[in-house]
């Protein structure tokens, strides 16, 4: 009986979990969406201003009359684009999470956002990132007869290094928004009935 009341003791004072109203929760999501829309929003200016380098590359070494060139040039520059059109798509979708619409719905929205964005960060970034490699790759050649043996160098060694912390830097973005996403998501569905 002595083990009853122990536990019975312990169970009455255990601190009490504060417990988050459904409004506490919504406030939370939008703040985590706007949070992530400014990300989409940097990721979209800093893939702009890459392509736009690229595609001035372009035109200043008229890569269009050279098939190497133009072919992983173009690669790249299409990658940008798509990913560019993907980040753009993603504002537009979380831009329907507002606040005029009833906590259900807004939990719907969430979950499909939130399918959306695995898709896009599991299936077309891997490729993205793949096939703009690739394009850097039918660069490499080009570059060979057109710069010293040093610069050749410089540029595969700072090509490879920044693939390597670019892809360390994107896992660790991609993680941390799909941590959000679900704790967002799983909040939701829990508060929400069915």
């Amino acid at each position: 009986m002595e083990t009853f009341e122990t536990l019975e003791n312990i169970w009455n004072n255990q601190p009490a979990l504060p417990r988050l109203s459904a409004a506490d929760i919504e406030l939370k999501a939008r703040a985590q969406a706007k949070a992530i829309k400014a990300k989409h929003q940097w990721t979209i200016v800093i893939i702009s201003i890459t392509a736009m380098v690229l595609i001035a590359y372009f035109i200043w070494i008229t890569a269009y009359d050279h098939r190497m060139l133009f072919t992983g040039l173009g690669i790249m520059i299409v990658m940008l684009l798509l990913r560019i059109l993907a980040e753009y798509r993603s504002i537009r979708k979380l831009n329907t999470l507002s606040a005029e619409i009833s906590l259900t719905e807004y939990a719907g929205r969430l979950k499909r956002f939130y399918q959306w964005r695995k898709r896009i960060h599991l299936v077309l970034t891997p490729v993205v990132y793949g096939l703009y490699m690739v394009g850097f790759i039918l660069l490499l050649p080009a570059f060979k007869t057109a710069f010293s043996a040093g610069f050749f160098w410089y540029i595969i060694i700072s090509g490879i290094a920044f693939f390597i912390v670019f892809g360390v830097f994107m896992a660790r973005q991609i993680k941390r928004e799909l941590t959000i996403l679900a704790v967002l998501n799983k909040n939701f569905a829990q508060t929400v009935p069915q």
